[in-house]
């Protein structure tokens, strides 16, 4: 019953009948301390639903919930550690033992998204969290955020474990079970989360760019031509994206006490580059009205360092002075590291949506294949039982089309 306590601390309430997922997902969230690194209610911060539409809307998960892909998804996106066990790829005594391992640690979590039918109640598929372990009587505690309807209750291990065999309907694949624990040593980029409950979060503008203004564009024979190209007034409206970034970030650093420095001396150590410089002079003279608006450069600086893209749709000329400036090569320390990390959490996370892994590159990858110390996501096996990085319904969260994606190389 370890992470009983700390979940009992968090027990919350979805706020929407189709929220279980968000719902348990904040509960999870906040039991491990995780930081949002966004302000939210005056100076406290912690896990709310809304703030957890990085992977899709919040007006299509109120709609169709969330799949088991977005859920993790989500999760990934805000730093923590988790792996996704479907009913087909796992066994009952597997799952035993995670319940086992979670119930001894505290700092380690159970979800289960499984079928309310096999259960005997009322709705189809739902999340919980699982908040402790009777082994005389081989049950767990299910921890129901859907409080309106049920309190929390007992399940046999082996009911809950068939209950997750039930098919979604949207995918037309089996529910299963997550574990999830804290990453605090990798907790991933504070600037990618500061953007994450944007109506377009970081994840949403970077599968834009790779699916749908990049694929467009061909042998560019300068920088200016690749900016100038990038964030042009087009349908996509990238640039009104990057004006309510910049209205985030101006809104954040009026208010947020504990990283502000540390959010100020990264814009600063930006600022120090020559690409940024590119990018400014760049806007000055294409977007004046975009320029004028603070931390524009900034974050379109960001971003070009940041694509997880291994090659640009440049000549080879410019490909060569982008690999230079990607290599991040005098730049801070700090830097550094927080770019790396966006870069390969935007890697991971863009590598799970449609078939698009062998498309991307990750500077703190293990399997090097390139000679600009970038290289290749690895997946799971498919004999793996496992599936850390899944993939995505694309029809469901409107990510890519998979096709536009493959011409972008």
């Amino acid at each position: 019953m370890e992470s009983y306590f700390s979940l009992a601390e968090q027990y919350s309430t979805q706020s929407e009948p189709a929220f279980c997922g968000l719902g348990t997902l904040c509960m999870i969230l906040n039991s491990i301390n995780m930081d949002p690194s966004k302000t939210w209610k005056g100076p406290w911060r912690w896990y709310s639903e809304e703030m957890l539409g990085c992977c899709t809307s919040l007006e299509t998960i109120k709609e169709k919930g969330i799949t088991l892909e977005q859920f993790w998804c989500m999760a990934k996106c805000n730093g923590a550690n988790i792996s996704l066990y479907r009913y087909e790829d796992s066994t009952i005594q597997q799952f035993r033992e995670h319940v086992m391992n979670a119930s001894k640690y505290a700092d380690q979590y159970l979800v289960s998204s499984f079928s309310r039918k096999f259960l005997g109640q009322t709705g189809d598929g739902h999340y919980s969290p699982i908040g402790g372990y009777n082994k005389k009587h081989d049950s767990v505690l299910l921890m129901d955020v859907a409080r309106f309807k049920y309190p929390s209750y007992w399940v046999p291990v082996e009911t809950l474990y068939d209950a997750m065999s039930g098919i979604d309907v949207d995918t037309g694949r089996s529910r299963g079970y997550f574990t999830i624990t804290s990453n605090s040593s990798q907790e991933g980029s504070r600037l990618y989360k500061l953007f994450s409950s944007n109506k377009v979060g970081w994840r949403q503008l970077t599968l834009m760019m790779l699916a749908q203004v990049l694929p467009n564009l061909h042998n560019l024979d300068s920088l200016n031509s690749l900016v100038y190209s990038l964030f042009e007034d087009t349908p996509h409206d990238i640039q009104d994206v990057l004006i309510s970034y910049c209205d985030t970030l101006h809104s954040e650093l009026l208010h947020c006490q504990d990283h502000k420095e540390e959010v100020l001396a990264t814009l600063t150590n930006l600022r120090a580059l020559e690409l940024h410089s590119i990018v400014s002079t760049q806007f000055n003279k294409q977007f004046s009205a975009l320029s004028k608006k603070h931390h524009a450069c900034d974050l379109a600086t960001l971003l070009l360092l940041t694509l997880p893209l291994r090659n640009f749709p440049v000549t080879p000329s410019v490909q060569k002075q982008i690999d230079q400036y990607r290599s991040l090569e005098g730049s801070s320390p700090s830097l550094k590291q927080e770019l790396l990390r966006m870069r390969s959490h935007l890697a991971t996370l863009c590598s799970s949506c449609g078939q698009m892994q062998n498309e991307f590159c990750c500077a703190q990858a293990t399997s090097c294949n390139s000679n600009h110390g970038t290289s290749s996501i690895v997946l799971p096996h498919a004999s793996h039982n496992h599936l850390k990085e899944p993939k995505c319904d694309t029809s469901r969260c409107g990510c890519v089309d998979k096709k536009s994606i493959k011409n972008l190389m």
